[in-house]
C-alpha cells in the first residue's frame, strides 16, 4: 500500500514540490508513462525555455534577424551613397554570369565554332564568329541548329557539320544548286 500513495504524488520537475499525479495525462513515451510533472504554469515555462527546442529557435530568429540587419545596412548605404552604389553595380556586372537568352546562345555557338576549329575550313577567315556558318555535310540529315536547345543535341547536330564563313557557304550553295 506504501507504492500506490507514493505513486500518486509526482514531485514537480522544475522546483521539486509534491503535485497529485491524476491530474496530468498519459504519456506513453515518458518513462514513467506521464508528462513532464510541474507544480505551476511559471515551472513549466521556465523549464520549456531551458530545454533544446528552445535553444535552437532561438538562436535561428538571431540568426535571421542579424542576417535581416545587415540586408537593410547595404541597402540603406546602396540607397544614399553614391560609390557604393556604383563599386557594387561594377562587381555585380564583373561577376555575373551570362544569363540572358542572347548571352547564353552567343556562348553555345562561339563554343561550338571552337570545336570545329574556330575558322573557315576553306578560306580560314576568323574575324568575326557572326559571319560564321555551320554547313551540313552532304548525305546527312539537315537540322536547324537551335543555340537555345540543350548542349548535348547541339553536339550531335555539329558532328554532321563543317565550318564555313558566310561568303564560301554561299557559294558552296549557290554551286549545288547550279548542278541541280
Amino acid at each position: 500500500m506504501v507504492e500506490v500513495a507514493e505513486r500518486q504524488f509526482v514531485e514537480c520537475a522544475q522546483c521539486g514540490n509534491s503535485i497529485f499525479k491524476k491530474q496530468y495525462e498519459l504519456n506513453k513515451h515518458a518513462k514513467d508513462g506521464f508528462k513532464n510533472h510541474f507544480c505551476c504554469k511559471g515551472c513549466s515555462q521556465k523549464y520549456q525555455k531551458g530545454s533544446k527546442r528552445q535553444s535552437v529557435s532561438k538562436k535561428l530568429s538571431e540568426y535571421y534577424h542579424k542576417k535581416r540587419q545587415a540586408k537593410l545596412y547595404h541597402l540603406d548605404r546602396y540607397r544614399n551613397d553614391p560609390e557604393y552604389k556604383t563599386r557594387k553595380l561594377q562587381q555585380a556586372k564583373d561577376n555575373r554570369n551570362p544569363t540572358t537568352y542572347r548571352e547564353r546562345r552567343l556562348a553555345k555557338k562561339s563554343k561550338a565554332i571552337k570545336l570545329l576549329g574556330g575558322k573557315c575550313s576553306i578560306c580560314d577567315y576568323d574575324k568575326c564568329q557572326a559571319s560564321l556558318d555551320f554547313h551540313h555535310i552532304k548525305g546527312s540529315e539537315k537540322k536547324r541548329i537551335n543555340f537555345a536547345s540543350a548542349w548535348p543535341k547541339i553536339l550531335k547536330e555539329i558532328r554532321q557539320c563543317v565550318l564555313l564563313c558566310a561568303n564560301c557557304h554561299r557559294e558552296l550553295h549557290f554551286t549545288e544548286n547550279d548542278n541541280d
